[in-house]
């Protein structure tokens, strides 16, 4: 059905915000710093230079739509209104991302370090099971 494509399509903007993630991880799972040279960290930045350049370019060029635009007219709510008017769905929706943040950052994140001091694991055993975790993390946000 049409609204669960629009799920569908929803869901792949927030895998793909996996994807960095997912990189670095499977990259540091086969390198360690030794085998890179010091001036390797520069090369996301310097590879993400084009899809900035990209999105630069959607973002300037790129039309609302109209009812957008005539809704935008409509309502005009600043933050201070709408802090007052939606207290409790605010900080819900606060809440709701705090718990997403720590649901992503405990086992992408803090694991790995608590995995190489608490366990026989290496730190690239460590970051292949992360990667592992990312991409089955990844596939559920699209799937689900």
């Amino acid at each position: 059905s049409e609204q669960k494509k629009k799920y569908f399509y929803g869901s792949l903007v927030t895998a793909a915000s996996v994807v960095g993630m997912l990189l670095a991880s499977s990259l540091s799972s086969y390198f360690t710093q030794s085998d890179l040279p010091e001036w390797f960290w520069r090369v996301p930045f310097i590879m993400s230079l084009p899809l900035s350049l990209i999105g630069i370019y959607i973002r300037r060029n790129l039309k609302e739509t109209k009812a957008f635009e005539e809704s935008k007219k409509e309502v005009s709510l600043p933050f201070v209104t709408v802090l007052k008017t939606y207290k409790k769905s605010v900080f819900a929706t606060f809440g709701i991302g705090c718990f997403i943040g720590i649901l992503y950052y405990v086992p992408f994140v803090f694991m790995i370090h608590y995995l190489e001091r608490f366990s026989s694991l290496t730190t690239s055993s460590a970051l292949g099971l992360i990667t592992y975790g990312l991409l089955i993390y990844m596939t559920c946000i699209a799937v689900c």
